[in-house]
Formats: structure tokens, C-alpha cells, sequence
């Protein structure tokens, strides 16, 4: 019968000599790694009371003072309204006088009944309501 032999195990590691995990010690390896933060010269930017005040007032102000002064056309050689009227006043127009449409009303009247008669049906063989009967050849 074949005898049991234990393997060597000289070669391995026991749990005993396994390095234990620690935070601690991870976040203090962590933090000596970092830079230190060393905050940056600000004393030659502006502070913001330093900073001027926004007015539109004096914005506008500004715009229209530099703005070149519009000097007023010469319209004296223009002719006026008076002109105008004091031309025309001599001129003898036309007045307008509306034609007397009473004949084409009477004509059109007449041309509507016409019609009217037109679409009764007559009974005869060409009648608007007597289709005629088609066949499919």
C-alpha cells in the first residue's frame, strides 16, 4: 500500500508573514507624494472695488459728444405746398361723374334668366338631366 508523503512547502509564504493591509499608512504615502500648494502672487491683479462702475449714462453721453454735429439741409429751392397749390389753382380739372350702368344691370338681368331656362330639363334627347347610357365597349 503506497505511504502518504506531505510535499514540501518550504518555498511558499505562511498567512503569518503576509504583509497586513493598512490605510493609514496608504493615505500617509499617498499625501507625502503630493506637492505642497503654494498659493500663487495676486498683488498685481485688481481687487474688485478697484474695478470702475459700469454707467450707461455716461456711455451715452460720450457716444453722442463725439458724434459730428448734422447741420440742417438747404430746402429753400424746393417747392412747397403752397407752390403747389397756387399752380393748380388756375387749371380747370375735370370732375369725376359716374357712368350710368342701369342698361348693363337690365342686360345682365336678362342673360341670368336666359341661362336659368337653359337648365331645365326639356325631356328631349339631348336633356341636361337625362344622361345618356354608356356601355363598357
Amino acid at each position: 500500500m503506497p505511504v502518504y508523503q506531505e510535499p514540501d512547502l518550504s518555498g511558499f509564504a505562511r498567512i503569518e508573514d503576509l504583509p497586513t493591509f493598512n490605510p493609514d499608512e496608504l493615505r500617509k504615502d499617498i499625501m507625502m507624494s503630493l506637492p505642497t500648494y503654494e498659493q500663487p502672487d495676486l498683488s498685481g491683479f485688481a481687487k474688485i472695488e478697484d474695478l470702475p462702475t459700469f454707467n450707461p449714462d455716461e456711455l451715452r453721453q460720450d457716444i453722442l459728444m463725439s458724434l459730428p454735429e448734422q447741420k440742417m439741409q438747404d430746402l429753400s429751392g424746393f417747392v412747397t405746398q403752397a407752390d403747389i397749390n397756387k399752380a393748380i389753382s388756375g387749371i380747370n380739372m375735370p370732375t369725376y361723374e359716374q357712368p350710368d350702368l342701369s342698361a348693363y344691370d337690365t342686360r345682365l338681368a336678362e342673360l341670368e334668366q336666359s341661362l336659368a331656362a337653359l337648365q331645365q330639363p326639356t325631356g328631349g334627347r339631348f336633356s341636361i338631366n337625362q344622361p345618356q347610357v354608356r356601355g363598357l365597349f
